[in-house]
């Protein structure tokens, strides 16, 4: 089951949805915005991670999310308000 998910998602990048550019950068701004959430895997730790990743330098190859293909965008605008 865990192999069709993994297929599933490499498919998925295929079809024009962004990869990271810097796999190192990203675990580092992972590990960082994980530890600042108590440990917790989260939407929320994500998109600190996230944030963490693009002021660190970090980029995307393909398709660069836009807010109607990354939801955290949207959560983003909420808790600004």
């Amino acid at each position: 089951m865990y192999n069709a998910r993994s297929q599933a998602a490499k498919n998925k990048l295929k079809k024009g949805t962004a990869k990271k550019s810097n796999p190192a950068l990203w675990e580092k701004s992972k590990k960082k915005a994980l530890k600042k959430m108590g440990g917790k895997h989260s939407a929320r730790a994500m998109q600190l991670a996230t944030n963490e990743y693009q002021k660190s330098g970090g980029g995307y190859e393909g398709k660069e999310p836009t807010a109607k293909t990354n939801k955290l965008k949207q959560w983003e605008k909420k808790d600004k308000s």
